[in-house]
């Protein structure tokens, strides 16, 4: 059986506690980090009842974790903005309208009533920016210019006979026909 050294004992609850709770709360993590390694030339009070350092270990991890996820995020975001900016930019307000029931003034109202609220304003957000993102898609050219009326092609001799126009739904036939 391998000895295990004495230097290396379990942490104590209060120390498990605060390493999990760093990762939990962004806000702690951050005053942790702030507290302990902002100034150099402060001192470190003692810690008691729990071990400082691999609390502050946690921190620092927590920290770099939120900074790797929001970074990818970013780019996952910006990739999609490029691939499918309409679906994209439906999604992102959708969220935003989400985000905007989740606040203060709109939880004050009954839960029916909330939900009757982000449904409405989730559809209207979509559909104000999928119109405008239509309009400003068809209105523009790939180059940002404003895109030519198409050539007008003359029919000549040659060419067969234009097709006969359908009925409308109503069995009524067109009156330019």
């Amino acid at each position: 059986m391998p000895d295990v050294p004495t230097s290396r004992r379990m942490p104590s609850t209060t120390t498990r506690r605060l390493c999990a709770a760093v990762h939990l709360d962004a806000g702690l993590a951050r005053t942790v980090v702030a507290e302990l390694t902002d100034d150099p030339r402060r001192a470190v009070p003692p810690s008691v009842g729990f071990d400082l350092a691999p609390v502050l270990c946690h921190a620092l991890r927590a920290r770099f974790l939120t900074t790797a996820r929001d970074g990818f995020l970013t780019v996952v975001v910006l990739v999609a903005l490029v691939l499918a900016p309409r679906s994209t930019a439906a999604v992102l307000l959708a969220g935003a309208a989400v985000g905007l029931c989740r606040t203060g003034p709109v939880r004050a109202v009954p839960p029916a009533g909330r939900a009757l609220f982000a449904a409405v304003l989730v559809f209207g957000l979509v559909t104000v920016v999928g119109a405008a993102l239509t309009v400003l898609g068809t209105a523009t050219a790939p180059g940002g210019a404003v895109a030519p009326n198409p050539p007008v092609v003359s029919s000549t001799a040659s060419s067969p006979p234009p097709a006969p126009r359908p009925a409308r739904a109503s069995g009524l036939r067109s009156r330019c026909c």
